[in-house]
């Protein structure tokens, strides 16, 4: 290959690159609609019974802006999985420390 042509492939990859940088910047500017909610899953959701469901519980964050949830706990979260759990995360995150 000659230097002419070394110098055209570089000179095409730029302006791929370039082009990429240019359409990337610009696709903030044009808003997306979010599509609309499938039927199968908004007719379900509407349709499930809250009356077995825990009390809305609700705290206020350290900014100040309150978040509320509901807090579900009993035979669905066993102790020792919660303790195996976190002692993986624990682990796993001081081995990635090592190194």
């Amino acid at each position: 290959m000659s230097l002419s042509s070394l110098y055209d492939v570089a000179l095409g990859l730029l302006a791929l690159v370039g082009v990429a940088a240019i359409a990337t910047v610009l696709m903030p500017a044009w808003p997306v609609r979010p599509p609309p909610p499938p039927a199968s899953i908004h007719s379900g959701a509407r349709e499930i019974d809250e009356t077995g469901a825990p009390d809305l519980s609700r705290h206020q964050a350290r900014d100040g802006t309150w978040l509320a949830g509901y807090v579900w706990s009993g035979a669905a979260f066993p102790l020792w999985l919660a303790a195996v759990s976190g002692g993986g995360y624990i682990l796993c995150g001081l081995w990635m420390r090592r190194a």
